[in-house]
């Protein structure tokens, strides 16, 4: 176990809890926790390195559905979700080494987190990873085939530069 296992849950605590408040927030109000959220990752990697000097672990700017993890018929249109990702990944971007796409339903959901990164200036791109949710039977929510989908995301992303 490392040393950090107390401390990364809570880190992704306060991100998650400041991005669960998206739709019910004003795009300032979204902004501000946001920011508050990854400054505050920051902050305790940089307090926790210090004191126990080991190599800084990567600062993940959590980006989940914006609506229901296990809807995508739920999905907002692309247009509207890469316009609320890039707020949250533009205020994000200062204080993260890479951002997290997760409990994604469908790759319309991914493909919004990709847009909105690739959004980003140059300087502020970061790094993606995309975790997905699935069924039983292994394909994703919206009932496509994982397998099928990541070369078309790969795809998405590098038209994107990301």
């Amino acid at each position: 176990m490392h040393r950090f296992s107390l401390l990364e849950p809570r880190l992704l605590l306060l991100i998650r809890m400041a991005l669960f408040l998206v739709w019910a927030l004003q795009w300032k109000q979204i902004s501000r926790y946001c920011e508050i959220a990854a400054k505050v990752a920051r902050e305790a990697v940089v307090e926790r390195t210090e004191t126990i000097k080991v190599a800084a672990p990567f600062v993940f700017g959590s980006i989940g559905p914006l609506l229901e993890s296990y809807r995508p018929d739920k999905i907002v249109l692309h247009d509207e979700g890469v316009k609320v990702y890039s707020c949250m990944v533009q205020t994000l971007a200062a204080s993260v080494d890479a951002f997290l796409g997760e409990t994604l339903s469908s790759l319309e959901e991914a493909m919004q987190v990709i847009g909105a990164v690739g959004s980003l200036a140059t300087s502020l791109r970061r790094p993606v990873m995309i975790s997905y949710t699935d069924k039983e039977n292994g394909n994703l929510c919206s009932g496509h085939n994982v397998c099928r989908e990541i070369p078309r995301l790969i795809e998405y992303a590098e038209q994107h530069n990301v």
